[in-house]
């Protein structure tokens, strides 16, 4: 059987553009889908995850999917430990909700 477990984004508020907040220690699995959405529909902005050894694992502008309003990015990802998601280069400082989805 497969577990799909969600970790919930919940209005982190930008300063100066940008926000960081740490995932729980996640044991093992697959990212799935990153789905994050500023309040303002003409909010841009970039996301990235960083692993516990400081490596950027995932980055918007890798990938070049900046964001306007709503990122919505369907990868596979393995994935342990702890993450700090961080959005940057907000066009304003927006609220932002959201989660991420993953497979065990």
């Amino acid at each position: 059987m497969i577990s799909i477990y969600v970790y919930e984004i919940n209005s982190q508020s930008a300063v100066s553009g940008t926000w960081a907040s740490n995932t729980l220690d996640i044991k093992a699995g697959i990212l799935k889908h990153i789905l994050l959405a500023a309040t303002a529909s003409s909010t841009t902005f970039d996301f990235k995850l960083i692993d516990d050894k400081s490596n950027v694992v995932y980055d918007t502008i890798r990938r070049e999917k900046t964001a306007t309003q709503v990122l919505d990015d369907e990868i596979e990802m393995p994935v342990h430990g702890v993450y700090t998601m961080r959005v940057y280069n907000s066009s304003s400082d927006d609220t932002f909700s959201g989660r991420l989805l993953m497979r065990d």
